[in-house]
């Protein structure tokens, strides 16, 4: 069968991955073929469009966005997602106009693809499916991204896109009663429960102790590794005050942030200081970043604060991958904290809680799980929840059983 994807993210380098990337290449694994077409909001405004053929045997058209930066950051947000998806139709139609497809997926914000996904949808015909990955634009609101006066028309321009696909699927299953409450659901629409994925191989095995070398890293002190964009609604706040405290009650604890972003500079001013115990590590290649984070000893991620969704932070399943145990700051109704416990990999708070975070931190470090143990349980646990095999596979089950939107 063939396969189009409609996305905003899908990295091209050689050693740089993806769930869009993971999955498009478990579908090619499993006999189908995969085009996509992705705006990449990380290339400069207004540059050339190229199509390409990966490694993995996956047709990519990656387009640049458009917009104008003349007259603030809200115009120069408006302008991004409408022109980019406009042009980027225009570029989709070009490359893919005399293609046929069979299925389309793609994946939230509709918005920021709406042009594409309409064009598509009349062109081909196909069943379509769409994962959610956060709720636009209550969470974007929530983080102070999408102001109020937006607020309503954004909404009601994302319910209209997301009521034309046959399946929509949810990354926890609490979500998807929040998505019907919330986004006007008609009771006929599929939504089901379509757990997040990633490549279940494990990182390439490296010396801890070289690892660590290699990046300025302390050899004698356990390590607690964030991995991820260093922006608002990650958490990183909450953090670092974590580490100030551990720095004095704990200075056996080391607290590593992997990533880059608008807080990058606030992990840098704690990085810097004397006797520090934050250390910071920008951007490196997934595969290293993956050796990277082998090398530490516990993985820790935290939700913002005053979001009523529940937030599934993807680098949990990097952790699992690297064999870490887990501690996240969630939502109280978020299913995960139920999934670390089923599966002994980790311990949640309450997100927002400093303390309760500290404290997990500290008894989740005190707790000398064997790594034998450590790897039997993230093991299974990726294997019977999280592998992309299963996550193509499904995909594929839901859309030839879905009943059509008209």
């Amino acid at each position: 069968m063939k396969f189009l994807l409609i996305c905003t993210k899908y990295p091209t380098g050689p050693n740089d991955s993806y769930m869009t990337t993971e999955l498009a290449g478990a579908l090619v694994s499993q006999g189908h073929d995969v085009s996509v077409a992705v705006i990449d909001w990380d290339l400069p405004m207004g540059s050339a469009s190229r199509r390409l053929k990966t490694a993995a045997g996956v047709d990519v058209l990656v387009i640049a966005p458009q917009g104008t930066k003349r007259l603030g950051r809200i115009v120069e947000r408006i302008t991004k997602w409408g022109l980019s998806s406009l042009l980027a139709q225009k570029e989709m139609a070009r490359a893919f106009g005399n293609a046929n497809f069979d299925y389309i997926l793609a994946w939230t914000p509709c918005v920021t693809v709406a042009h594409q996904l309409r064009w598509a949808k009349k062109k081909f015909q196909a069943p379509s499916m769409l994962y959610v990955y956060d709720f636009f634009p209550y969470h974007h609101r929530s983080i102070g991204l999408v102001p109020g006066p937006l607020f309503s028309a954004a909404l009601k321009a994302e319910e209209k896109l997301i009521a034309g696909f046959d399946v929509v699927g949810c990354n926890l299953p609490t979500n998807i009663e929040y998505l019907r409450r919330n986004y006007g659901i008609e009771a006929d629409q599929k939504v089901v429960w379509t757990p997040l994925w990633t490549d279940i191989s494990r990182p390439a095995s490296v010396d801890a102790t070289a690892m660590r070398a290699s990046f300025g890293l302390p050899a004698n002190k356990r390590i607690v590794v964030f991995g991820g964009q260093l922006t608002q609604g990650r958490g990183i706040e909450e953090m670092l005050q974590v580490a100030v405290r551990a720095r004095r009650e704990q200075p056996h604890l080391a607290f590593l942030f992997v990533g880059d972003g608008r807080l990058s500079t606030l992990v840098a001013e704690h990085a810097q200081q004397v006797d520090t115990n934050v250390h910071l590590v920008k951007r490196v290649p997934r595969e290293k970043y993956l050796q990277l984070i082998s090398a530490c000893d516990l993985g820790m991620v935290a939700t913002v604060p005053g979001v009523d969704s529940a937030s599934f932070p993807t680098k949990i399943l990097d952790y699992l991958r690297a064999n870490l145990p887990v501690v996240a700051a969630l939502e109280p109704h978020n299913d995960l904290r139920d999934l670390l416990v089923k599966w002994g990999v980790g311990r949640s708070v309450p997100v927002g809680d400093v303390n309760g975070l500290y404290a997990a931190v500290v008894e989740q470090m005190s707790a000398q799980l064997a790594p034998e143990t450590m790897m039997e349980r993230t093991q299974f646990c990726l294997e019977a929840v999280f592998d992309v095999r299963l996550a193509a596979a499904k995909a594929v089950e839901y859309l030839n059983k879905a009943p059509r939107k008209e």
